[in-house]
């Protein structure tokens, strides 16, 4: 078995409940709670927020509950980067996100391909500690009933040139 470059979770115990049963059975929890309207239409994103669980958790739940039943092959998360860096996008240059639910492959073959459609440079980074991005794992993890690959884009430059620029290229590759 080959040794996979896996990113740590910086956040479980912290942001988020370490233990998987218990983070688990507390999404499960809100799911069940969670009211959303039927929904006319194919779901291609939600916005949720990005604190830890225990303070906007219920609130994030009612969108990705959005995406219940849906078997994407990939997901793009796009979040924002806190800290100071001069690149405008970051992403991952782990091969795999680590979080109490099991680990989440990261598509650097699509990451390469949308790189090659925007002329600003994603940036790949290792070992950060941004946790917008890393906090909305595990909600996926449990609506999301099959293995997906990530998308992770974090974005420091928030311009609106930027964020269309992305947006584009992953309209068009996922046609």
């Amino acid at each position: 078995m080959a040794l996979i470059d896996i990113r740590p979770s910086p956040l479980a115990g912290t942001w988020y409940e370490a233990n998987p049963k218990t983070l688990a059975a507390q999404i499960d929890e809100w799911l069940e709670k969670a009211y959303v309207p039927n929904l006319s239409g194919q779901v291609l994103g939600v916005i949720a927020p990005h604190a830890g669980h225990k303070y906007s958790g219920f609130v994030a739940v009612h969108a990705f509950k959005t995406l219940q039943g849906l078997t994407p092959d990939y997901v793009a998360v796009i979040s924002p980067f806190h800290n100071y860096s001069p690149y405008p996008i970051l992403t991952t240059s782990h091969q795999a996100y680590s979080t109490p639910l099991g680990n989440i492959e990261v598509h650097h073959q699509l990451l390469e391909e949308i790189q090659k459609k925007i002329d600003t440079p994603i940036t790949k980074i290792s070992n950060d500690k941004e946790h917008s991005l890393e906090i909305e794992l595990p909600f996926l993890q449990r609506v999301i009933k099959k293995d997906f690959k990530l998308l992770p884009f974090m974005i420091r430059a928030q311009e609106p040139e930027i964020s269309q620029k992305l947006g584009l290229a992953l309209a068009e590759i996922s046609e």
